[in-house]
């Protein structure tokens, strides 16, 4: 009888636990998507692909552009090898260069498998070309960029990567 008592806690910590994680996500890509939405603008998609690697590490994407721009992060979310829909993980807004260009630098997690970036541009310049380019080499902890999306810990591990 003290074996079902034990299972019940087990499955109520488990779930309070997943709970919060999912919540927390929530959270989170509400307030990106709430930051990213401000002001009127014109929108442009931008699909990026990584080929994967190795091992997992950070590494960096770079867009710049004439105009002020924002940009909004995710990727194409896959189960069971077919996508689902978009996991958007961060948000940012360009910061003037020396030169007058406007620039996003993004630090993230990528992992030994290939995965689908989509950036969602967003101008209030209509004519607005935005380069993007993706360095496909690791990227030192003391790295500056104007976002930084660190790894989830079971990411580090290896799951979900």
């Amino acid at each position: 009888m003290i074996w079902i008592a034990i299972v019940g806690w087990i499955l109520f910590i488990t779930f309070f636990l997943l709970s919060l994680f999912f919540g927390k996500e929530l959270l989170k890509k509400s307030g990106f998507l709430k930051q990213f939405n401000g002001e009127d603008g014109w929108f442009r998609t931008v699909a990026l692909r990584y080929p994967g690697g190795k091992k997992g590490a950070m590494k960096r994407i770079t867009l710049r552009g004439k105009y002020p721009f924002k940009v909004l992060v995710g990727f194409e979310l896959e189960i069971l090898n077919k996508p689902v829909g978009i996991d958007w993980f961060g948000v940012a807004q360009s910061i003037t260069q020396d030169n007058r260009d406007q620039e996003v630098t993004i630090l993230t997690w990528m992992g030994k498998k290939p995965v689908k970036f989509i950036l969602m541009i967003k101008s209030s310049n209509r004519t607005q070309k935005v380069g993007v380019e993706m360095s496909l080499k690791d990227v030192p902890k003391d790295s500056s960029a104007t976002v930084i999306c660190p790894p989830h810990f079971y990411q580090k591990l290896g799951f979900y990567a």
